[in-house]
């Protein structure tokens, strides 16, 4: 009976010497994934800020349409290109956790009027600590994954716009006079994809339409696995 004691004692010392492992394991999967929801709302306000910039709508209203919660908007123009950067600073988990900053942004093309030319304890504590670290790694790795794609479908949207816009303004509603703007459309199309951080996988004009597919590897290990795809298509629709 004695040595069942000090068994117990010893169990209860080794899970009480592991507790502080899995809590940090816990709170750094609790972190990843605020900071992830946090960068996904990053990247969707400016996303939304660059739509509205594209559609000529006067800086206030591109701000307000940015704004994610607290975050700053800023809005710059490159010739026909302009970029909206949200950030915001994140405190994790505690009212006196560490402050985090985060970024999105997205390229737009401003759109252009179309002219008229165009075994014991131990082991169970080893087990929690082995799986709070591949919770951390699944859910980080899955963040990088998500955020590849919301990226590579953002590039896709914008450089479909970007193309059509192009495709309308030198054809002016003809559809024969669209083919010969195919190449100039799909040459936009891949300048507003790189600038949004995507490959270009291809690009096919289709009457008055454009069809734009992108790529975006995922950073770190996840991109060993391959590449984020997404498709989008722009033009006036059926007549």
């Amino acid at each position: 009976m004695a040595d069942d004691g000090r068994d117990a004692g010893t169990a209860t010392a080794e899970l009480a010497v592991a507790m502080p492992a899995v809590a940090m394991a816990l709170v750094a999967v609790l972190g990843v994934g605020q900071v992830v929801i946090a960068q996904l709302g990053c990247v969707d306000a400016a996303r939304a800020g660059a739509r509205a910039a594209a559609r000529g709508e006067s800086l206030v209203a591109v701000r307000a349409l940015a704004r994610d919660g607290d975050g700053a908007v800023a809005v710059t123009r490159d010739g026909p290109l302009v970029t909206v950067s949200v950030s915001r600073t994140v405190r994790l988990l505690l009212a006196r956790g560490p402050l985090v900053r985060l970024r999105g942004s997205a390229v737009a093309q401003v759109e252009q009027r179309p002219g008229p030319d165009r075994g014991s304890a131990t082991v169970l504590v080893l087990a929690l600590v082995l799986v709070g670290g591949f919770l951390a790694t699944a859910v980080t790795g899955l963040a990088t994954a998500v955020l590849a794609r919301h990226r590579a479908q953002a590039a896709a949207d914008l450089g479909a716009l970007a193309g059509a816009d192009v495709l309308l303004a030198r054809a002016g509603g003809d559809v024969l006079l669209a083919r010969a703007g195919g190449a100039a459309a799909c040459t936009r199309a891949a300048q507003v994809a790189r600038a949004n951080g995507a490959g270009l996988r291809g690009c096919l004009v289709r009457g008055l339409d454009v069809l734009v597919a992108t790529s975006v590897r995922p950073a770190g290990p996840v991109g060993r696995l391959g590449s984020a795809r997404a498709r989008a298509r722009a033009g006036p629709g059926p007549p």
